[in-house]
């Protein structure tokens, strides 16, 4: 049975006590996420709070790509080995707000490559643990998309 406050976050999200386990395993400080769904939509629902704290993600594999390549920049460009150069030019194809797409419906709410995923695992998975840690998801597939 669920708790008095249980019901009430559950009114508040405007889902049911099942959904709540899409924000469970989130480590993302829940109240930064609620003023930023706050921000970005108006009010906070457990689908706003699920594409903000996504996009959060998103923002940290964007940034991680930008640190790799402000390293390769660093190098100077006659003393880059041809690993680093394809490196250089795969990471500024990639763009995380555009290459990973989501479905937001409460228990139904996932994450996945729509493209380029086999350059996000091989360039930036680091990136893409701390994504899965953060957000409590793992991103699908990316397999076989070369």
């Amino acid at each position: 049975m669920a708790s008095n406050a249980e019901m009430l976050l559950c009114a508040i999200l405007d889902c049911g006590i099942a959904d709540l386990s899409v924000i469970e395993d989130c480590e993302y400080d829940m109240e930064e996420i609620a003023e930023e769904c706050r921000f970005q939509f108006g009010k906070v629902s457990l689908n706003g709070m699920s594409e903000c704290i996504f996009y959060k993600g998103k923002r940290g594999i964007q940034d991680a790509i930008d640190d790799r390549i402000n390293e390769i920049e660093d190098i100077d460009e006659e003393s880059r080995t041809s690993d680093e150069r394809e490196e250089y030019v795969d990471l500024l194809s990639l763009n995380p707000y555009e290459d990973i797409e989501e479905f937001h419906n409460f228990l139904d709410t996932s994450v996945w490559f729509k493209k380029n995923g086999s350059l996000y695992k091989k360039y930036v998975p680091s990136a893409l643990e701390r994504f899965e840690q953060n957000t409590g998801y793992y991103i699908e597939g990316g397999e076989d998309d070369a």
